[in-house]
Formats: structure tokens, sequence, C-alpha cells
């Protein structure tokens, strides 16, 4: 996760960067209120060989 602002807990946008590696990833965050509500949402990703079907990544979608 990168943004700014994410170490003290005031970031804005937060951002999420490939490792590279192919496969299936689910990234979750935790953002907190100053009134003390928690809201958590998830993204799942399926990260594929840029080199897969000509870096069009298509790699096997109809």
């Amino acid at each position: 996760m990168q943004g700014n602002n994410i170490k003290d807990g005031s970031a804005s946008k937060i951002g999420w960067i490939s490792p590279g590696v192919p496969g299936f990833y689910t990234v979750t965050a935790k953002i907190s209120d100053n009134w003390g509500n928690l809201y958590v949402g998830s993204v799942y990703f399926n990260v594929i060989n840029p080199a897969c079907c000509g870096g069009n990544g298509t790699c096997g979608v109809q």
C-alpha cells in the first residue's frame, strides 16, 4: 500500500502496486473516521504476465 500520509493515518487516497508475480491477490483496507466508524473494503486483482497474449491483457478472456 502507498499513499501520502498513510503512516500517520490521514491519507485521503491509497494505492497498491502489483508485486509483478502472476496470481490472484486480495487487497483489503480498513479505514476509520473521527467519529469511530470503521469501514472495510476489498479489491480483488488477477495479475497476469504482461508478455501473455502479446501484452494486451486478455489471456484467455473470451
